[in-house]
């Protein structure tokens, strides 16, 4: 038998463990590990980078958390007051304010009220704040107070990444001043004024995700965009959920010419794209010449093509079986047809929007220009919503088999 000691968990570095616990939940190390022994309560007590996520947790997990860890020990924190979650914010500011959370980097708010808003926007003044993600779809129009919170966490003097997603914010509004940190933006914006002012008051922006942007194109926009000079900082573009017109994607591309990579989510119709496509490719190659990436997730409601009868898939995506897509830039796309509801997906390998709604047991007809191997199983993993007929799945699963 051999006298060598046997390795165990019980023995490890504490800094193990503590390594151990960066792959685990707040829940899972506060209520599993804590009651093991001295050891382990001295471990849980001791782990400063807590990732508290409060986004869908029950009350009493909630309660559990919010008594039980030190806010010197918090580096990231997720607060909700969405439906499943309501009065969350307001409890937690009763119990400790944000400004004691002195390790905290990562601040995730959801649905919240514009006045818990602002109280948090100040507490975090003084703390080295990474990343800071807000959304909300509350109606903020009545008041100034997302134009002054939005000012004071442009102020933020270490944040590199800002998700500001309330619709109902007028980036138009704003009082900018130049902010060298921020280097990705995720942010509503529906003009080209307010994207300019983006543009020029970030210089450091290296990724920039615009949310519903719906400007026209009329003489006046056209005249606008033949004086400006093009912004050579941002290498990624994503536009998500927008009605944009082609002619406006490309004059809106030829101010970003340095782009790597650029996302359409749900922001040109498919019609549109297609019928457009040609010119594009073209457009591509001349002014985008380190574009290396292009993803899209682009759907369209069937009621546009007028036809009773199944559209042609194949017709629709023959166009991508060019040597541009499948072979310079090796941009493969697929084209799923989805007959009830009639809707036409035409879709990058990987890309899915996480606010389409998936319908269960709709029949599709797909077509791919890539290798038969692309299946939907890379864009089922992204599903986040899905819409199915109880009755009838009952009905299959509890009658007889034959």
């Amino acid at each position: 038998m051999s006298d060598q000691p046997i390795a165990s968990f019980y023995t490890l570095p504490l800094e193990l463990i503590h390594y151990i616990f960066g792959y685990l939940d707040a829940k899972t190390i506060v209520r599993t590990f804590r009651s093991i022994c001295k050891r382990f309560y001295i471990a849980v007590k001791t782990y400063d980078q807590v990732k508290l996520d409060f986004n869908s947790i029950s009350k009493s997990d909630f309660l559990f958390l919010c008594n039980f860890i030190e806010s010197k020990n918090i580096e990231s924190l997720t607060l909700s007051d969405r439906d499943e979650t309501p009065g969350q914010i307001e409890y937690f500011l009763s119990f400790i304010r944000i400004k004691y959370f002195n390790r905290l980097r990562s601040l995730t708010l959801l649905e919240i009220d514009d006045c818990y808003l602002n109280i948090i926007l100040k507490d975090i003044q003084t703390l080295t704040l990474n990343l800071l993600s807000i959304h909300s779809k509350q109606d903020y129009s009545q008041s100034n107070t997302s134009t002054n919170a939005f000012s004071l966490a442009l102020s933020l003097p270490n944040l590199y990444k800002l998700k500001w997603n309330i619709s109902s914010f007028d980036l138009s509004k704003i009082s900018w001043h130049f902010n060298n940190t921020i280097k990705h933006l995720d942010i509503c914006c529906r003009t080209l004024d307010e994207y300019c002012n983006i543009l020029y008051h970030l210089p450091n922006l290296q990724s920039l995700v615009v949310e519903q942007w719906h400007e026209t194109v009329d003489d006046d926009t056209i005249d606008k965009w033949s004086n400006l000079k093009p912004f050579h900082q941002l290498l990624s573009l994503t536009f998500k959920y927008c009605s944009i017109d082609m002619i406006i994607l490309d004059s809106l591309l030829l101010l970003t010419p340095t782009l790597e990579q650029l996302r359409l989510i749900r922001a040109v119709d498919v019609h549109v794209f297609l019928s457009h496509l040609q010119q594009w490719e073209k457009f591509v190659e001349t002014k985008l010449p380190s574009l290396i990436n292009f993803e899209c997730f682009l759907t369209e409601d069937l009621l546009y093509f007028d036809n009773p009868h199944p559209i042609d898939t194949e017709l629709l995506i023959a166009p991508f079986r060019k040597p541009f897509w499948t072979g310079t830039k090796s941009w493969f796309v697929i084209c799923d047809h989805i007959v009830c509801p009639r809707t036409v997906i035409l879709y990058t390998p990987g890309s899915f929007d996480p606010q389409f709604e998936y319908v269960y047991e709709s029949k599709e007809i797909l077509r791919s220009t890539s290798a038969p191997t692309i299946t939907n199983t890379i864009v089922m993993n992204g599903v986040r919503k899905m819409r199915m007929d109880l009755t009838k799945v009952m009905t299959a699963a509890t009658s007889p088999q034959v």
